[in-house]
């Protein structure tokens, strides 16, 4: 039979059907599912989610689809349309898929009165220099939907496959062995936090280094109805090391595909004063969680390229994950669709830099 397909806007009441869809793709992660549109309403944007159907199956599965972030662009008139986390079209789907798709979210962006469309696609393009067809082919279909080329993204793939936790810490970097085998020394634990206590405190902490940083924080609201949401329903874990009793260091991990590891913050000063280390050996124990599991990488979440580069504003950070000893990942990257030119034009000559942001 022949694929016929069909894009509807998902009823909010129909969401879980687009969370147990993305269930089926390693690229999936939280910033796609209905949890984190929670958390753009919070920040002021209006969510929706826009699927395709195969409509020539008796079920209509959905086959690709997109949690979508509108705000509006008052200078101008209109909005602006951005992909959150990622269009959401599972490996070894067929061209045909992706071309509808496209077309369906350029339809319902002229629709909405979008002067563009933003996304992202992580498929990747390449690991560690070796070519990925199906990520050139993404990058190549969004080019010619006429996308334009948006800043590569990045990130390192850590293997889980076959390990159990002795080759899992024999795989890492030299750097990250010892560091972990110091924490085992000093009495670190690792402990999986499930209530609102451990989120706010996650939030708190998160919070405390983003201003720290100079960087905008979480708003109210995001450890109740975004990160304990997405635990309690399983797309996520919250995950604490702690050294006689007080937390040092907590990271969030995206369990919707392939693990990855979306967020993380360092506990207040008189936590982590006389801590030993504690990063790598919290990222190890989080590996372990998932070994076995149906998914052989672990996603350190995004790193501008595969080598650091002194003076970059999140150098230590990018120096740590390379450390860790995985390969590197090029996606297929970001791109901005312009469907109403002048407006885009005005945009950028009334705010120089930020038609994008």
């Amino acid at each position: 039979m022949p694929e016929s397909f069909r894009a509807e806007q998902l009823d909010e009441s129909r969401w879980s059907e687009w969370d147990t869809f993305l269930t089926r793709s390693p690229e999936s992660r939280l910033r796609q599912t209905s949890h984190y549109a929670r958390a753009l309403r919070l920040y002021g944007w209006s969510p929706s989610v826009l699927i395709l159907r195969d409509s020539s199956c008796p079920e209509s599965p959905i086959v690709a689809g997109a949690l979508i972030g509108e705000k509006k662009l008052p200078l101008v008139g209109g909005c602006r349309l951005q992909v959150s986390g990622g269009i959401a079209i599972p490996p070894g789907t067929s061209e045909a898929v992706t071309v509808e798709f496209l077309a369906a979210l350029e339809r319902h962006g002229r629709e909405r009165g979008a002067v563009w469309i933003q996304l992202e696609w992580r498929r990747p393009l390449s690991i560690d220099g070796v070519a990925c067809p199906d990520g050139e082919t993404a990058r190549d279909r969004l080019l010619r939907t006429g996308y334009e080329q948006g800043e590569q993204t990045g990130t390192y793939f850590i293997s889980l496959a076959g390990h159990d936790r002795e080759t899992m810490l024999a795989a890492l970097g030299r750097q990250a062995r010892q560091n972990i085998r110091h924490a085992v020394r000093d009495a670190v634990e690792v402990v999986e936090e499930r209530d609102l206590e451990g989120t706010t405190a996650f939030r708190d902490y998160h919070r405390e280094m983003s201003q720290r940083k100079g960087l905008g924080s979480w708003p109210d609201g995001f450890e109740r109805d975004v990160l304990l949401g997405a635990i309690q329903a399983g797309a996520a874990k919250l995950l604490s090391a702690r050294n006689h009793g007080k937390r040092i260091n907590m990271i969030l991990l995206s369990a919707v595909g392939a693990p990855l590891y979306e967020w993380g913050a360092i506990g207040p000063r008189e936590n982590v004063e006389a801590a030993p280390p504690t990063g790598e050996f919290l990222h190890y124990e989080a590996m372990c969680r998932f070994l076995g599991g149906p998914h052989p990488t672990y996603d350190l979440g995004g790193s501008p390229g595969p080598d650091p580069v002194a003076g970059h504003p999140n150098y230590s950070v990018w120096r740590f994950k390379k450390k860790l000893g995985g390969k590197f990942v090029w996606f297929a990257g970001e791109g901005r669709k312009v469907l109403i030119p002048w407006k885009t034009k005005a945009i950028e000559l009334l705010r120089p830099g930020r038609a994008t942001g």
